[in-house]
């Protein structure tokens, strides 16, 4: 009753418990299911949210619980100012649930699980580390983890949702965790590898191609960034922060290759924008004028790579339609290739949360910004901005400007549907023909080769495609089994297009018919 971010009843009400942690606790029945009642605190349960429920495959009257939840302020602060211990962790009972005893506290509070060749073999994981008992869960030791969490190397694992034991290996266990995947040890929790078949199960924001290689390909997330060599069908990880650097978690809502140099890339993550010349192996972290999260989108100008635009977005308001965009900062500039950051707003931005930005394909101080509110638009590179007219007043999702006739831009208005200007956006239309109405579009990509060509991802219904410009539209899902798309990146000959998805990983698109050769 209960999993790691989402409660069972009672959090907001601290009457309902004798600590205003809220929760339920275990349901037992003892007649087949006909009738319930509940274990808890009276029964030694002193963190009701359940997650996980393990029985002993011999003995059912031997049971492991994960109990654990983010820890919102109520109880946080409840626990502080009582100086109580922390109720999370695992719990056990070799009675059938009517008393419990807190074997582990503090940790493994999202899964438990025994291993049937061994049963007294146990695993117990949450989202910073993994644990393992040699008696059946009455003592614990962790096996790996840290602060900033768990995973193979170069990922963040993400926070477990089940573990499977291998029926004839203990040390064999399988992972799957949300927001980053399927991920396996053979050496009892120490050790992890990617166990996802390409990138699969993965919440992703958006994927970038190297220009000169379409074989070569990012993609950020919600647990970090990956790279692949070979188009996609493998994939390593790329979270290498510089020794030392407390990196708490690792949502990257952007990740973008220098066009001008293929090894140097940009990745917009939390607090911080990443900076790699290696194609990853090794990063810097470039620190901003101001702390936040950060997700949103980041850009290098078209006409001259130097300058670079990104801005501030909560990843939720990103892969949920209806999620609003909090913790805005405005917008942020670089005018050295992202080594270095200032912002770039005026009093009408500066509170805004950034959703996607273009920059005008000849005049690098001329970009449009999506907002929560609607499109802005500067033409000096952030000193002042303006709000346009002519769109309805809420959550654009996407911007792009024609590559060749740059007063000509589409626009995706969260819910309301595709948008068009003529004349840099003075006047607008709606596009309806082929799309779906009420979309939530996340990203608009001209073709490089012929902009007549223009591709659409909408959150809610998948992948279109327009061979006139974007005034009519064709759905393109065949192969694609999860529709709820984000990010778009067409490679540099337009025979390649690559989707991010939200909980499916990516997608590739060969036109050709061919994959891109590794190179």
């Amino acid at each position: 009753t209960g999993i790691f971010d989402r409660g069972a009843v009672g959090e907001s009400d601290p009457g309902t418990s004798p600590v205003p942690y809220g929760g339920l606790g275990v349901l037992k029945s003892t007649d087949g299911g006909n009738s319930w009642y509940v274990l808890n605190e009276s029964n030694g349960l002193n963190f009701l949210y359940i997650g996980s429920l393990f029985m002993h495959p011999d003995d059912p009257n031997i049971l492991l619980a994960a109990a654990g939840k983010a820890e919102t302020d109520l109880y946080y602060a409840y626990r502080v100012e009582n100086s109580l211990p922390d109720p999370t962790g695992v719990y056990r009972t070799v009675d059938g649930g009517e008393t419990w005893t807190q074997v582990l506290v503090g940790g493994g509070g999202n899964v438990v699980e025994i291993c049937p060749s061994n049963t007294a073999i146990a695993y117990a994981a949450d989202a910073t580390g993994v644990y393992r008992s040699h008696d059946g869960g009455e003592t614990w030791t962790q096996v790996t983890g840290q602060e900033g969490g768990w995973g193979p190397p170069g990922i963040l694992a993400g926070t477990p949702i089940d573990f499977q034991c291998d029926p004839d290996d203990p040390d064999r266990v399988f992972a799957n965790n949300y927001l980053g995947g399927n991920f396996l040890s053979v050496d009892g929790g120490e050790n992890w590898i990617n166990a996802s078949d390409g990138y699969t199960g993965a919440q992703t924001l958006n994927v970038a191609i190297d220009p000169q290689n379409a074989a070569r390909i990012y993609a950020g997330g919600r647990t970090g960034i990956w790279g692949s060599i070979d188009a996609g069908t493998s994939w390593e990880g790329l979270r290498y922060p510089p020794p030392g650097t407390p990196v708490a978690t690792a949502e990257y809502g952007g990740i973008i290759v220098d066009p001008s140099a293929p090894s140097h890339l940009l990745a917009n993550g939390d607090q911080a924008i990443w900076e790699s010349f290696d194609s990853g192996s090794t990063w810097q972290i470039r620190q901003r004028p101001v702390n936040a999260v950060s997700h949103a989108p980041i850009v290098f100008a078209p006409s001259d790579s130097d300058i670079v635009y990104t801005g501030i977005a909560d990843t939720i308001c990103l892969v949920n339609e209806e999620a609003p965009c909090a913790g805005g900062r405005g917008v942020f500039v670089s005018r050295n290739g992202g080594a270095a950051w200032n912002l770039a707003n005026d009093a009408s931005i500066a509170n805004e949360a950034v959703v996607d930005l273009a920059v005008h394909p000849s005049d690098a101080e001329f970009v449009y910004v999506g907002t929560q509110r609607g499109l802005f638009r500067t033409t000096d590179g952030g000193t002042s901005w303006t709000l346009l007219t002519g769109l309805p007043a809420t959550r654009v999702g996407a911007i792009a400007i024609h590559p060749q006739q740059p007063s000509y831009l589409l626009a995706g208005v969260d819910g309301q549907g595709l948008y068009a200007s003529m004349d840099a956006g003075k006047n607008w239309q709606m596009i309806a023909a082929g799309l779906q109405p009420n979309s939530s579009i996340r990203d608009i990509q001209f073709d490089p080769v012929n902009p007549h060509i223009v591709y659409l991802s909408d959150l809610l219904s998948g992948v279109y495609r327009s061979t006139v410009g974007g005034l009519v539209w064709t759905q393109i899902n065949e192969g694609l089994t999860m529709p709820a798309t984000t990010g778009l990146s067409i490679s540099s000959d337009g025979r390649h297009v690559y989707v991010a998805t939200n909980g499916e990983g990516a997608f590739r698109l060969d036109l050709s018919g061919q994959p891109p050769a590794p190179q």
